[in-house]
């Protein structure tokens, strides 16, 4: 992810999120890592308060759900 251009896939990530989130996979690496990409691209795009939220969310699925591999 390119700085200056991610944050053209802000939409896309937020969809890829939102179904991992709903699928609830056992295999939480996955969910880790497009919130962790959705993150990034919102501070490209200057979302910064939208960003720090899914932080949030991401740091609480990892304390309840366990740590990630990546």
């Amino acid at each position: 992810m390119r700085p200056g251009w991610a944050n053209a896939l802000i939409e896309i990530l937020e969809r890829i999120s939102n179904l991992l989130e709903e699928l609830d996979d056992f295999d939480l690496n996955w969910r880790y890592r497009y919130m962790n990409f959705l993150v990034r691209a919102m501070i490209d795009g200057e979302k910064k308060v939208e960003a720090l939220k899914i932080l949030d969310k991401l740091v609480d699925i990892s304390k309840k759900r366990g740590g990630c591999e990546f």
